[in-house]
């Protein structure tokens, strides 16, 4: 992770967070892909919609 030297320590929910947040590659591709052709808000309530188990777990939820 890229972050200033003291982050973690200031900010340990969201280091938490960013530390569990893993994106493959084709979603990645397919948001992008969404985002193309509506908008990225559009994007990102697809991919939580068809992703909530994965969303979950990055909020620290087990789904």
């Amino acid at each position: 992770m890229l972050a200033r030297k003291d982050f973690k320590s200031e900010n340990p929910k969201v280091a938490d967070f960013l530390s569990r947040m893993k994106l493959p590659i084709p979603d990645l591709e397919a948001a992008m892909f969404t985002a193309q052709q509506s908008s990225y808000d559009e994007a990102v309530d697809k991919y939580i919609a068809d992703h909530p188990d994965q969303v979950k777990s990055w909020i620290g939820e087990e789904g």
